[in-house]
C-alpha cells in the first residue's frame, strides 16, 4: 500500500538546495498542495519547485464535496510537471481579491494582540466597495445585495467600535485563560495536549464547547460550515493564541500569512499518512491536532542542520526479518 507523505515547504526547499537527502524504502510518495503555490506567489521564490520535481511529488486536493468518484476525503492526482502546474495555477488565480484577504488578516492579527484599530475601521467600507464592484458586472443582479452589504458593514463597524477599539496584548489574553507563561509550560508533554489545555481553561471559556473553541464546530450564533482544511487551520491559530509552541511574531502583519499557511499545511497533511517538516513548533502543533481529532497521520520532524540533513522514510511492513532459534 502506498504511503503518502505531505511535505512542508521547508522540506522541498532543503531538497532543492541540496541540504536535505531523503531515502525511501517501499512504496512512498510525496504530495504538495495549492498552499505551496500560494507561498511561492507571495515570496516570488520558486526554488521549492525543484524539490517537488526531484521527489516526484503529486498534487493533493480535497474531496469533501465529492468532486472525485472515490471514497476518500483527499485525492492525490497524477504527477505533472510542477513548473507547468505552478504557471497554470498562477494564471488562474490572478484575480484573487487581495482586499478581502487583507481584511481577514487584519482581524486575525488583532486577535493575536496587534494594535491595528485604524486598519480595522476601514474594513466596513471595503466590504461595500467589493459588493459595488461585483454588481457592476452585467451578470450579477444587484437586487438587495448592496442594501444587505450596507447593513452587514454597519453591524461590523459597530462590532469594531465596541469590541476591538482597545489594544489587547496577547499576554493579557493568555493570562485570562490561565496561561501566563503559555500553554507549553503546562501541557507541552501531554499525550493529548488539546484535552489538557481545555481542562485547564474550560471554566474561563464562557458558553462555548471544546470543539467550538478550537475551531471544529461553529460558535453560537455563527452558522458557518468549515472544511477540514479551514477547521484545522483555525485550531492551529488557537494553539498559537494560548501559547502552545507558538510561532514568533504573532501580532505582526508580515507574519500572519505564513502562520495561516502553516495551519493550512497541517490541514492538507491530515489527509495523508504522514507529515514531514523541519519546523519543530509546527510539528508539535500538528501532532496535538492529529491526536485530538484522531487523524491517522504520523507527524515527522527533521531538525535543521547546516552541514547536512537526511531522512529515511519506510513503508510499514516492507522490511521483514527472519530468524530461527539456534538448534540446541
Amino acid at each position: 500500500m502506498t504511503i503518502t507523505i505531505y511535505a512542508d515547504s521547508n522540506i522541498y526547499r532543503y531538497v532543492a538546495s541540496g541540504e536535505l537527502e531523503i531515502t525511501t524504502i517501499g512504496s512512498i510518495r510525496f504530495a504538495y498542495s495549492s498552499v505551496h503555490f500560494d507561498e511561492m506567489i507571495r515570496s516570488g521564490n520558486t526554488e521549492m519547485l525543484r524539490g517537488i520535481e526531484a521527489l516526484k511529488a503529486v498534487p493533493l486536493v480535497t474531496n469533501e464535496n465529492g468532486e472525485y468518484d472515490i471514497d476518500d476525503i483527499g485525492v492525490c492526482l497524477e504527477y505533472e510537471d510542477p513548473y507547468e502546474n505552478f504557471k497554470k495555477y498562477k494564471t488562474d488565480n490572478e484575480s484573487v481579491d487581495d482586499a478581502a484577504i487583507s481584511s481577514i488578516h487584519e482581524l486575525l492579527i488583532n486577535f493575536l494582540g496587534a494594535d491595528n484599530y485604524e486598519e480595522l475601521r476601514n474594513i466596513p467600507s471595503s466590504i461595500v466597495d467589493m459588493v459595488l464592484d461585483a454588481t457592476e458586472d452585467e451578470y450579477v443582479e444587484a437586487g438587495d445585495l448592496v442594501h444587505r452589504a450596507l447593513e452587514k458593514a454597519k453591524d461590523f463597524g459597530d462590532f469594531i467600535e465596541k469590541d476591538l477599539s482597545k489594544k489587547r496584548p496577547l499576554s493579557e489574553t493568555r493570562k485570562e485563560f490561565g496561561f501566563p507563561k503559555g500553554a507549553t509550560s503546562m501541557h507541552g508533554n501531554d499525550k493529548n495536549p488539546i484535552d489538557g489545555i481545555w481542562e485547564h481553561m474550560k471554566d474561563k471559556a464562557g458558553c462555548v464547547s471544546k470543539d467550538q473553541f478550537f475551531g471544529f464546530e461553529s460558535s453560537p450564533g455563527v452558522e458557518v460550515e468549515q472544511s477540514r482544511i479551514e477547521s484545522v487551520s483555525v485550531c492551529h491559530l488557537i494553539l498559537n493564541m494560548v501559547g502552545f509552541h507558538p510561532d514568533k511574531g504573532l501580532p505582526k502583519r508580515d507574519k500572519i500569512k505564513n502562520i495561516m499557511a502553516d495551519g493550512q499545511h497541517v490541514g492538507y497533511a491530515s489527509l495523508c499518512g504522514g507529515f514531514l517538516t523541519s519546523d519543530y513548533r509546527l510539528y508539535k502543533k500538528a501532532k496535538a491536532i492529529f491526536k485530538y481529532r484522531g487523524f491517522h497521520t504520523t507527524p515527522m520532524h527533521v531538525p535543521y542542520v547546516a552541514e547536512k540533513m537526511s531522512a529515511t522514510l519506510v513503508e510499514p511492513g516492507v522490511i521483514k526479518k527472519f530468524k530461527l532459534d539456534k538448534k540446541q
